[in-house]
């Protein structure tokens, strides 16, 4: 089984090393869905705070979006650096990738222009 190839999540691989790592899928958007939202009010000595509905909704929304977002960008961390000799990294024109954690650390804005990205498939290799 040394030569096998082992399919791992992100959340499974922290503390691991792996010979080559393919990340094909962290362009997922960090975008919050739905009408409940769970998010550390900083307003409120960061207690967990959910949502349903509450006047302060636009607030609550920007909220869980960059918790969602910083833990994505943590995730890629770990993804990232789970390489012992080649890590590659897709990236392109996705759906949605404007609010990831590549379009985060690679364009620094809070929503970038799809039509603007290359759309050829970038690779990262770590040595």
């Amino acid at each position: 089984m040394k030569n096998a190839v082992k399919v791992v999540t992100i959340h499974k691989s922290k503390g691991l090393e792996y010979p080559i790592v393919f990340c094909p899928f962290v362009w997922g958007d960090s975008n919050v869905k739905g009408d409940i939202l769970f998010f550390h009010d900083e307003q409120n000595e960061g207690r967990l705070t959910c949502d349903v509905g509450s006047s302060n909704r636009q607030c609550s929304e920007e909220s869980a979006r960059k918790e969602h977002l910083a833990e994505n960008v943590r995730l890629l961390y770990v993804a990232l650096t789970r390489a012992r000799h080649r890590c590659y990294l897709v990236w392109g024109k996705f759906n949605e990738a404007g609010t990831s954690a590549p379009a985060y650390l690679f364009h620094r804005v809070g929503r970038i222009h799809l039509t603007t990205l290359s759309t050829r498939p970038m690779s990262v290799f770590v040595n």
